[in-house]
C-alpha cells in the first residue's frame, strides 16, 4: 500500500497527498490511471480496458478465485437467467444443425433421385460404388415401402435410425439397461408420435398430389409420404423414448412451445436445405428436388422440434468440460465388455424387432402382400439392429476404456491451451472409432442385403453404408467427446462479447492489461498484480451495476 501510494502521489501537492490518505479506492483510483498513463503503443482505450477489468474481477470475487483460466469459463457467467436460456438454446441448435446437415446431405446422396428420366439410387452413392442405373441394384426391394416412395428414399429410414440411436448411446454416460417397462413405454410412445404424424400428413399430401396428377397417384404418393414420415418419427420417438426410460425423472424436452417451433423451423431448413444442395450436386430433376425436399424438412421439424431431437445429447450448456487430457485403459474395458455385450446385444434385439414389424405390417396392410412386407421388413430390422447393436458395443468400450479430464491449473503452460486440447482429442478419438464404426456396420449390411435380401449387389450396400456410416460415427464421436465443450465454449464468449463483457480476442486484452502491470501472468493463466487492485475493480464492477 505504501509502495502504490508513493506511485500514485508523485507530482502531487500536499493538499492533493492528504485527499489521497482519506481513502483507499481514491489512492487505488489514481494508481490504475497513472498505470494507463505508461508510455507505450495503446491496444485499447483506458476505459474500455478498465471495464473489462472489472467485470473479470467481479467474476473472480463471486467465484472466489485469485487466479483466472480462460478455459475455465462456464455459462453461469453469462449475465441474468433470459441470457442464460438464450445461450442454452444457441448451443443445442449449433449441436443439432450440424447432425441436420449432416443427415440431409447423406440423405439425399443415397436416395439419388430423378436423372435423364430414370428414377433411382443410382444416381447417388449406391452408383457410384458401381450399382448401375436406376434401383437396379435393389431388385425386389426397388418399389420401397410405399411404392410411391422410391427404393433408395426407403433406405433413408436405416440411416435415421442409426443417427438417432448412436447419438442416444453416445450421449450417455453407460449403456442403458432396456426392462419391460422401459419397451412398452418406448412402443406406446412411438405409435402415437407415428400414428399422429402419419395421418396429418396423409391427410395433407394426398390432395396435393392428386391434383398434380390424379386420384391414383395421389394416393399412393401422399399415403407414402404420410407414412414415411409416420413410420421414422414414430421408430425414432419409440426407440428413443425406451433407452432414455430410466432417467424419466428428468424432463425430456423442456423447451417453450415457442422454441421448439423455432427449433423446429431452423432445424426444417437447414436439413432441407442440405438435401436440396446434395440433389442439385447430383443433377436431380428440380421438380423431384423441391418435393423431397419439402418431405426432408417435414421431418426434421417434427423430429428434431417436437420428436425430441434437441435432447439426444443431454445438459447441453450447463457446465463447460473440455477434455484437455485423453487416456485409455484396456483392463477397464475389459472388466465391463460382459455386461456392455448383454445391454449391446438386447439394444440390438429391440431395435431389429421392433423395425422389422412396424415395416412389415406398414408394407403389408397399406401396399404389398404379406410375403413381400415380412422379408422387406426382416432385411430392414436385421440390418438397423445389427448396426445399433455395434454402435452400442463401440460406445460401452468408449465409455469404460476412454477417459477424458480437465489438466489441473498448474500444468497449463499457455492460455487457452485446455480448449484447443479438447478439440485435438475429439478428432483423435473420432478419427480413430469412426472407421471401426463404418467397416463393422458395413459388414452388417452385407449380411442383411447378402444373407437376408439375396441382393447379387450386396458389396455395393455393404461399401456404401461403410462410407456413410463412418461420416455419421465421425461426426458423433467428435460432438460427444470434446466437440461439445469448444462449441459450447466459444459460444459462451460469443455471448460476452455481445453483451460488452470481454473483446473479440481476449488473450490479446489480457496480455495487455499485465504490460500495464494491472494483471500478471501465472503459467497458462492471469492474477492482478495485488488483491488491492482486485478488490478495485471488482468495487467499480459493483457500482456500475447498481
Amino acid at each position: 500500500m505504501l509502495n502504490i501510494l508513493a506511485y500514485s502521489s508523485q507530482g502531487m501537492s500536499p493538499e492533493e497527498v492528504q485527499t489521497l490518505q482519506a481513502s483507499r479506492y481514491i489512492v487505488l483510483e489514481h494508481y490504475v490511471q497513472r498505470l494507463l498513463r505508461k508510455d507505450m503503443k495503446r491496444t485499447y482505450a483506458p476505459e474500455r480496458l478498465k471495464h473489462w477489468l472489472a467485470w473479470l474481477a467481479w467474476q473472480m470475487v463471486q467465484r472466489n478465485q485469485t487466479e483466472f483460466y480462460l478455459e475455465r469459463m462456464q455459462p453461469g457467467q453469462v449475465g441474468n437467467d433470459r441470457q442464460r436460456h438464450h445461450y442454452q438454446r444457441t448451443v443445442i441448435r449449433i449441436v443439432t444443425i450440424i447432425q441436420c446437415i449432416v443427415c440431409g446431405g447423406l440423405a439425399a446422396w443415397l436416395k439419388g433421385g430423378l436423372k435423364n428420366g430414370v428414377v433411382g439410387s443410382g444416381n447417388g452413392i449406391l452408383g457410384l460404388f458401381g450399382g448401375g442405373p436406376g434401383n437396379s441394384m435393389l431388385g425386389w426391394m426397388s418399389p420401397g415401402i410405399g411404392g410411391g416412395s422410391q427404393g433408395g428414399a426407403s433406405l433413408i429410414i436405416i440411416l435415421g435410425i442409426v443417427i438417432w440411436l448412436v447419438t442416444i448411446l453416445v450421449g450417455r454416460d453407460v449403456l442403458p439397461t432396456l426392462t419391460p417397462q422401459a419397451i412398452w413405454h418406448g412402443l406406446f410412445s412411438g405409435l402415437r408420435a407415428g400414428l399422429k404424424l402419419g395421418l396429418a400428413m396423409s391427410v395433407v399430401a394426398v390432395p396435393f398430389f392428386t391434383v398434380e396428377g390424379g386420384l391414383q397417384h395421389g394416393i399412393s404418393y401422399g399415403l407414402g409420404i404420410g407414412f414415411f414420415l409416420g413410420i421414422m418419427v414414430g421408430l425414432l420417438r419409440g426407440l428413443g423414448a425406451g433407452l432414455r426410460y430410466e432417467v424419466q425423472k428428468e424432463p425430456e424436452e423442456t423447451a417453450s412451445f415457442p422454441d421448439r417451433l423455432i427449433d423446429g423451423f431452423t432445424f426444417g431448413c437447414v436439413g432441407g436445405l442440405s438435401f436440396m444442395v446434395v440433389e442439385d450436386l447430383l443433377q436431380v430433376s428440380h421438380q423431384s428436388t423441391l418435393i423431397y425436399s419439402a418431405i426432408v424438412f417435414l421431418f426434421f421439424f417434427f423430429a428434431y422440434g417436437f420428436g425430441g431431437g434437441t435432447s439426444l445429447f443431454p445438459h447441453l450448456a450447463q457446465t463447460i468440460k473440455p477434455a484437455e487430457t485423453v487416456t485409455w485403459s484396456w483392463v477397464h474395458m475389459t472388466q465391463d465388455m460382459g455386461m456392455n455385450s448383454k445391454k449391446s446385444v438386447l439394444v440390438a434385439l429391440v431395435t431389429g424387432i421392433s423395425v422389422s414389424v412396424v415395416i412389415a405390417c406398414v408394407s403389408s396392410l397399406f401396399f404389398f402382400n404379406l410375403s413381400y412386407g415380412l422379408h422387406y421388413g426382416l432385411v430392414f430390422g436385421i440390418i438397423s439392429g445389427l448396426i445399433v447393436g455395434i454402435a452400442a458395443i463401440l460406445t460401452s468400450m468408449l465409455k469404460s476404456g476412454w477417459s477424458s479430464t480437465m489438466l489441473p491449473e498448474d500444468q497449463h503452460t499457455r492460455p487457452n491451451e485446455g480448449i484447443a486440447h479438447s478439440g485435438r482429442n475429439a478428432l483423435l478419438g473420432a478419427c480413430f472409432f469412426a472407421p471401426l464404426g463404418g467397416i463393422a456396420s458395413g459388414i452388417a449390411c452385407g449380411i442383411g442385403f447378402g444373407l437376408i435380401g439375396q441382393l447379387a449387389t450386396w458389396p455395393v450396400m455393404a461399401m456404401a453404408f461403410t462410407v456413410m456410416l463412418a461420416i455419421i460415427f465421425f461426426v458423433i464421436f467428435a460432438t460427444a467427446h470434446g466437440g461439445i465443450a469448444w462449441i459450447e465454449y466459444y459460444t459462451l464468449r460469443w455471448y460476452l462479447w455481445r453483451a460488452g463483457s470481454m473483446p473479440v480476442d481476449y488473450v490479446r486484452f489480457l496480455d495487455a492489461a499485465s504490460e500495464y502491470a494491472l494483471l500478471r501472468k501465472v503459467g497458462g493463466g492471469y492474477m492482478f498484480s495485488h488483491r488491492l487492485v482486485l478488490e478495485y475493480f471488482a468495487h467499480q464492477f459493483a457500482q456500475s451495476d447498481r
